[in-house]
Order: structure tokens, then sequence, then C-alpha cells
């Protein structure tokens, strides 16, 4: 791309590398243009079905994800990592659970019993050490960025978040063996009108409740009412008619479900995603969600 062999990119662009894009505009005969992200691009998952008693315990406590959600300096993941082209997640968190409040975070962490700490200050759970181990498997730029930004956030309420990156392959094999804890992914809520319950979704949010559901209960762990409750959401949302007054409220009740419950945690909403077109390539879109792009090569055409 930068050598001015690509004409058209937009699947493998990051807003990180904007800087880089800009500097070399001019050499490699393109230009950037930034539009719209049709997902969420970072989101904490905690895998609430992970084979151990105690996290599970842990993870599966709505207090839990409620005071991780305040511990995330979000604002400072916006302005380091997305150069301040993102917003708060105001549709999927909400305002409450979004803001920054270190002393909430440590109160409901206090709450649950989790107040006991080891010489380093950080919690112990049933006088043993409680860590998180998130991998992630780098599938975006930015994921391992604010993955490392929000370990060091935790650590101010004493919670002990590993981060690892791992081969994106080996990913996909432990996340479908239910072998990963937490990891960093996007997360089709938005663009796909809240996709919780989705095999993007719910898949890494807890996936022996979601291969219940994929089976019919042959296989997997029964989800609890909570979880029962988006399923049948999803189910009346897809059986109405998409755009229609019922399946816009349901939309909107779908939202609010997530921001009661927290199934995942979003980062940041409304990321900006560059796509770059060579600078001669015209009718490329100026506005709306970038993927749409991808679909729209005939409308595309080269001024000689």
């Amino acid at each position: 791309m930068l050598s001015g062999d690509v004409d058209f990119l937009r699947e493998s662009t990051a807003l990180i590398k904007v800087p880089l894009y800009k500097e070399n505009e001019e050499k490699g005969g393109f230009r950037t243009v930034l539009t719209d992200m049709h997902v969420d691009s970072s989101m904490l998952y905690l895998n609430q079905t992970f084979n151990d008693e105690t996290w599970r315990k842990v993870a599966q406590d709505i207090r839990f994800r409620k005071a991780l959600s305040h511990a995330i300096d979000r604002q400072e993941i916006i302005d380091s990592v997305y150069y301040g082209m993102a917003e708060m997640p105001m549709v999927s968190v909400g305002e409450e659970n979004s803001t920054y409040d270190v002393d909430a975070a440590n109160a409901l962490l206090d709450e649950m019993g989790m107040t006991e700490r080891d010489a380093n200050g950080m919690r112990m759970v049933d006088g043993k050490p409680f860590s998180i181990l998130l991998e992630h498997g780098a599938h975006a730029p930015d994921l391992e960025s604010v993955a490392e930004l929000v370990s060091e956030q935790l650590k101010d309420v004493g919670i002990d978040l590993q981060v690892k990156r791992i081969d994106p392959q080996l990913w996909d094999q432990r996340n479908l063996a239910n072998g990963l804890q937490a990891t960093m992914f996007w997360g089709h809520d938005q663009g796909w009108d809240s996709d919780y319950t989705g095999s993007d979704s719910f898949n890494r949010t807890a996936r022996a409740w979601h291969l219940w559901h994929q089976t019919n209960g042959a296989e997997g762990e029964e989800p609890p009412q909570w979880v029962k409750d988006m399923y049948a959401l999803d189910v009346a949302r897809w059986s109405s008619v998409s755009g229609s007054d019922e399946f816009n409220q349901l939309k909107e009740d779908s939202f609010a479900w997530v921001r009661e419950n927290l199934p995942a945690i979003t980062i940041v909403e409304k990321v900006k995603y560059p796509m770059i077109a060579a600078a001669n390539l015209r009718n490329v879109a100026e506005g709306g969600y970038a993927i749409a792009s991808n679909f729209a090569g005939e409308q595309l055409w080269f001024e000689q």
C-alpha cells in the first residue's frame, strides 16, 4: 500500500496507523478517508463459563463487571489509542457504568467480599491470589494497545489482569473449546443491531451457555434466566420486520438489557475507520459505514 500498489483498502487498515498513512500519501499516490466503523472496535469479554468455580463466582457477579467498567479510564484510551476519534459507550454500557470512578469500583469489589489483598495490593479470593488471563489474537491493531492500557488501569483497584498475545488460530481453538478466560475483541453490537447473543458475541461471553442454545440443550450448560431473556428478545426482534417500529423498539429493549447486565464490557463506541483510496479513484464514500464501500466497487471509477 505504501508503495502505491493498492487502489483501495479497508479490511486491514487501522485508526492507530493514520499517522503512517498520512506521511506516505503523496509518495504512495493515495488518500486516507475516515468513515464509521460498523462494530465497536474493542470490547472486554469475560468468559463467564470458564472451567474454574472461583472465577465463575466472580465473573458472573454483575457487581464485578460493573466494577471493571468503572475502573477503565476510557478517555485516556480514546485520546491515546484512537486520537480522539471515538466516543464513550453510551448505547452499550450507559452513562452510569461507563464513568471512570475508582472509588465506585473499589466499593463494588469490597461489597463482593474481595477485601483481602496480597503484598502487591492485588485482590485475593478465599485467601488465594486472584488474576485474570486475557489472551488475544491481535485480530486488529488496536486490541493489544487497549488490552495493555486496561491491564494497567485495573491495577488501581487491585485487579491483576495478565495480557498474552497468542496465534489467531490457537485463539480460535481455545475459544471454541471454552478455554479462554478473557479476551479483547470487537463486537457486532451496533452495526448489526445489538447482536449480543450471536456467535460473534455470546460465544466469547459464555461459551458453554451459547453452545447450549445452539444445540437446543444437547451440549453446553443451561444459562440463567437473564441470558434466556436476551435470546427471547432476539427471536422477537428478528421475527419482526426490519426497520419497523416494532423492530426498532425491540432493538432498544435489547440495548437496555445490555446496559443492565453488561454481558461484555464495551470500551468505546463510534470509532472512525480509515479507508485507503488511490488519489485518482473517484466516487469513494465520504460518510456512513466503511464496510459498505467493500460492497460498492461498481460505483468506483478512475480519473485518468
